[in-house]
């Protein structure tokens, strides 16, 4: 039974770049009898599409929340995505060299060369490796904008806002499409490190059958929703695939769907991993109380022809959109994009009229903040 309402309601900030889709689940999850809306001059938890000013940090406490940390570019700009694993993976063959199961594990993200610095760099490896394709993308745009196979190395772009991947070409497919799964992490804590992934996701899929002999055919090669959604050719342009049902198609097809997602579970792992010390010292500049931070990630890996996942990209404030029609699996898209944002709600305690300070700081407290979490995560895997 719920205690009883306090007499001043908390209060909710819905700001950034506002959509009545990114916002509803996390509107519909709050008890009415405890919420409010409230403004920028005036939340208790602030759910921002974008980035909020540095102010909005500085204002947390252990009961005043945000959906971001500060330093999470390390993650959601892509350049720095490949720089924050690059310097894992590099620090690991350091110390173990190639053969190391550090090194081993950490190779789960193609070759990057962020323009112009490496623009030398990338020309040297496309020409010692005549037969590798390339893709081009903006280092820190969204919905599949300006993204391109590379017919000609050395015709790349040289500005800042561009960078080059290896392109992997033998990807595992769906029906003859080629597919991205889409993976929503949370995570509720830096200091100590905290991350979930939830149970569920998706399989996006590309619109046309996967042709390497046709690189400039995007709706071949671009898994995007938004790119795929304006292909006026096919009569189901955007699909989306559940887990629940992706997992069971990949037994039939006689592979080990276990062994993928230990595999998925351990990149996820290594990249929360591998920005923590950009979130750590990013929330140290910025100040405020960090346990009111956290941030919801989509992550989006490729899987290829030998299962191997692959990280493509880590979004900042993942689309809560329903993308695919009804029948294309866009009444599943709803159920789980609704349900997991009401299960981080539940886990995050928004819902309780009394935070439990009855631990003293320190280890226990700590313990207790966790065990709190795994007791309220529904649906999230830590």
């Amino acid at each position: 039974m719920r205690e009883a309402t306090p007499t001043t309601k908390r209060r909710y900030w819905l700001g950034g770049n506002r959509h009545d889709a990114q916002d509803r689940f996390f509107r519909e999850a709050l008890d009415p009898e405890l919420w409010e809306p409230g403004d920028e001059n005036a939340w208790d938890a602030c759910w921002f599409t974008g980035m909020p000013q540095p102010r909005a940090f500085e204002a947390l406490t252990a009961e005043k929340w945000v959906n971001h940390i500060p330093g999470n570019n390390a993650l959601t700009v892509k350049s720095r995505l490949a720089a924050t694993l690059a310097a894992v993976h590099a620090r690991m063959l350091a110390e173990e060299g190639a053969d190391g199961e550090g090194a081993r594990r950490m190779g789960f993200f193609p070759d990057t060369f962020a323009m112009p610095e490496a623009y030398h760099a990338f020309q040297a490896t496309a020409l010692a490796e005549p037969e590798a394709r390339w893709i081009l993308k903006p280092k820190n745009a969204s919905k599949g904008r300006h993204i391109r196979l590379v017919e000609d190395p050395a015709a790349v772009p040289t500005g800042r806002r561009w960078m080059v991947q290896r392109y992997l070409h033998e990807p595992h497919t769906i029906r003859g499409h080629k597919y991205v799964l889409r993976l929503y992490v949370l995570i509720t804590s830096v200091e100590p490190l905290r991350v979930y992934l939830y149970h569920e996701g998706f399989a996006k899929l590309a619109s046309e059958p996967y042709d390497l002999d046709d690189p400039t055919n995007i709706f071949s090669h671009l898994t995007n929703p938004d790119i795929n959604e304006t292909n006026t050719s096919v009569a189901a342009p955007v699909v989306f695939i559940p887990f629940a049902e992706y997992r069971p198609w990949l037994r039939e097809q006689g592979h080990d769907d276990g062994t993928l997602f230990d595999r998925i579970h351990d990149l996820v792992t290594l990249t929360a991993i591998a920005a923590r010390e950009p979130l750590r010292a990013r929330l140290t500049e910025v100040g405020g109380d960090s346990r009111g931070c956290y941030e919801l990630l989509g992550i989006d890996c490729l899987i290829d022809a030998r299962l191997k996942p692959w990280i493509m990209e880590c979004n900042l404030s993942p689309s809560l959109d329903v993308c695919a029609a009804p029948e294309d699996g866009g009444e599943v898209e709803y159920g789980i994009k609704r349900q997991l944002v009401h299960d981080m709600v539940a886990m995050l305690r928004f819902n309780h009229t009394e935070p439990d300070h009855s631990a003293p700081d320190g280890p226990a407290r700590l313990a207790a903040e966790a065990e709190a979490e795994r007791a309220h995560a529904g649906g999230w895997q830590r």
